[in-house]
């Protein structure tokens, strides 16, 4: 599912008229979307679950030692306990490819996370405390069928035109 979703993404960016980079990696390290254009650098992280049964955010290795509770663990969280979660989670996926978008740009990235649906809705604002834009993957798909973007298709273009015609039927 990620890697579809990550396609109908690069679509959406590829269409608006962003050149993207899938997949980049730097050691242990990778971004999911880099995207560029006139100047402006964004960073895009895609976590799309059709169901999700826990949160996004995993629990940190010490909290998780010390509750005695698996990381992806779906037990109610505190506050404070969430806000150390998300504070982890984007050191993981966004501070950890610093080194690497370095050698893209040095400037300021825009840090972009796409989601269908959160489980956990408490996580969406502490997120975007953390100056990251959150998208729904819905609004992203909805983008594409308006058709009033200045490329109208791009590599991704069959499986976007897949999901489309479904959305036809589905209308009828």
């Amino acid at each position: 599912m990620a890697l579809l979703a990550e396609e109908i993404v690069e679509e959406w960016l590829n269409r608006d008229g962003w050149f993207t980079i899938r997949g980049a990696r730097i050691g242990l390290s990778e971004a999911d979307i880099l995207a560029v254009r006139q100047e402006r650098y964004r960073h895009v992280e895609v976590h799309v679950s059709l169901r999700p049964v826990s949160y996004m955010t995993d629990l940190p290795k010490a909290a998780a030692k010390e509750q005695q509770r698996h990381r992806h663990s779906a037990k109610t969280r505190s506050p404070a306990l969430l806000h150390e979660c998300v504070r982890e989670w984007i050191a993981k996926k966004y501070d950890r490819t610093e080194k690497l978008l370095r050698r893209v740009h040095d400037g300021a990235w825009e840090r972009e996370l796409i989601v269908n649906v959160m489980r956990h809705p408490e996580e969406r604002p502490i997120i975007e405390e953390h100056g990251i834009i959150i998208h729904r993957l819905a609004e992203i798909v909805k983008d594409l069928n308006s058709k009033k973007t200045p490329i109208q298709r791009a590599s991704g273009g069959d499986l976007v035109d897949l999901i489309l015609l479904q959305e036809t039927l589905k209308k009828k």
